[in-house]
């Protein structure tokens, strides 16, 4: 492979893991809104939700109006929350807590360092073809 390609290369896999990194941490388009408990609270006693589904420490819902929100729930157990959406006349449903990806933790764990060795390579392939360069220049005077 000749230097162009080689660079050409080198730039597209920087690209791609900084997109795979940075696409992380960018929220998604028709993402639940973020509302604090006592928000989620008074929407269930004013009748304003419709659904809810309780995932671990999470709770996500529908309102009446067919928005989407997410909640923390500060509770250590569900008892309370669940008499309360019960005679509010809120469709409850639950789910199993979500497991972190490994591999996908993995990936963002080791990207920083897999970057910079990258980098360093790529510098250490540069500073030897210059040395080549330099060497056969000398050898021909």
């Amino acid at each position: 492979m000749n230097d162009l390609t080689k660079n050409i290369l080198l730039w597209v896999v920087i690209v791609l893991v900084l997109l795979a990194v940075f696409s992380r941490y960018m929220p998604t388009v028709g993402q639940p809104q973020d509302i604090p408990y006592s928000t989620f609270i008074e929407d269930v006693k004013s009748s304003r939700v419709e659904s809810v589904v309780l995932q671990g420490e999470m709770i996500y819902g529908v309102r009446k109006d067919k928005s989407t929100f997410k909640t923390h729930n500060p509770e250590t157990d569900y008892t309370a929350l669940i008499g309360t959406l019960l005679k509010s006349g809120v469709t409850l449903d639950s789910r199993e807590p979500k497991q972190p990806n490994f591999i996908g933790q993995l990936f963002l764990q080791m990207a920083p360092a897999l970057l910079l060795i990258l980098v360093f390579l790529y510098m250490l392939r540069q500073m030897q073809g210059a040395s080549a360069v330099r060497g056969c220049s000398a050898r021909t005077r």
